[in-house]
């Protein structure tokens, strides 16, 4: 297992930005890793409709992601960052979390800074305070017992905060002595260039608005390692799947196929889930 996780760690180390598919099961793996990929990326999108077909509501438990994870692990090679969202919890739940997901086989997992699950009556504030952040990046580190096993300290902070707290976010967690940080949305130049003045370590980024090679260059030199470019594999997948089973002998689509991006929400039920968000109103003072 180490071997994998020290191809992670060297990529980390490399002058390069390695675009890194999303995989989402042991087939997809073995896919991506056929098409020459050693680094492959387990979302927590992806992970909860395998499992279960929902929406990205943080409603997979850590068992069911462990589980996966040792299934993708066992059949392929490939060296496999697992999305932890927020650690299941607190800083104590992210220590389990660490413990777990590193014997089951992952090379390394990413905690973020979001308010997962949301609280009781839908805390109004997407991201949980720096501090509380930091904390539950230096529980991830103790509790890490492979030294080679790789730890990211991902962020949320572009689409709502100024590139300001962003900067002040990703330095405050990069002294936590985590291997690496991981941004969504950095996706402008002028915010690259803040960012190769005040951070130090690598970093992972995620975007979902197209990347070639000229961009994979214009992140590497901006520090980042590696890249998620979306979830083409499980978009291209549900596709295909969709024009096989409305095919075959005694299918009665009533409806037109949906295009790959309009299925994920319409598979996984997401408008239920969405109408059903009155179940999360705060107590009243009587209640």
């Amino acid at each position: 297992m180490s071997a994998r996780r020290m191809r992670l760690r060297n990529a980390l180390a490399g002058t390069r930005c390695l675009n890194c598919p999303s995989v989402f099961d042991p087939m997809s793996a073995r896919l991506a890793e056929a098409a020459g990929f050693g680094i492959g990326i387990l979302g927590g999108s992806t992970a909860a409709l395998t499992l279960l077909g929902l929406p990205d509501l943080n409603l997979i438990t850590l068992t069911e992601l462990c589980g996966l994870t040792r299934r993708i692990a066992d059949a392929s090679d490939i060296a496999l960052i697992v999305d932890a969202d927020g650690g299941y919890g607190n800083a104590l739940n992210v220590m389990r979390t660490v413990g777990d997901l590193e014997a089951a086989g992952a090379a390394g997992l990413s905690i973020e800074d979001s308010w997962l699950p949301q609280a009781y009556g839908r805390h109004t504030d997407p991201l949980i305070p720096i501090d509380e952040a930091a904390d539950k990046l230096r529980a991830a580190v103790a509790a890490r017992r492979d030294p080679s096993f790789v730890l990211f300290a991902r962020t949320s902070a572009r689409a709502c905060r100024s590139d300001h707290e962003l900067i002040e976010r990703l330095t405050r967690y990069a002294d936590t002595g985590v291997d690496a940080l991981c941004i969504v949305g950095a996706d402008s130049d002028g915010l690259l260039t803040k960012m190769s003045a005040h951070i130090r370590l690598p970093w992972m980024s995620i975007g979902y608005t197209g990347c070639d090679l000229t961009r994979l260059d214009t992140l590497a030199s901006r520090g980042a390692r590696l890249h998620l470019d979306g979830h083409h594999g499980m978009l291209a997948a549900l596709e295909a799947m969709q024009t096989a089973y409305r095919s075959l002998p005694g299918a009665a689509p009533a409806t037109p196929p949906l295009s790959a991006d309009a299925l994920v929400p319409h598979l996984s039920r997401l408008a239920r889930y969405r109408e059903a968000e009155h179940y999360m109103k705060p107590a009243t003072a009587s209640g």
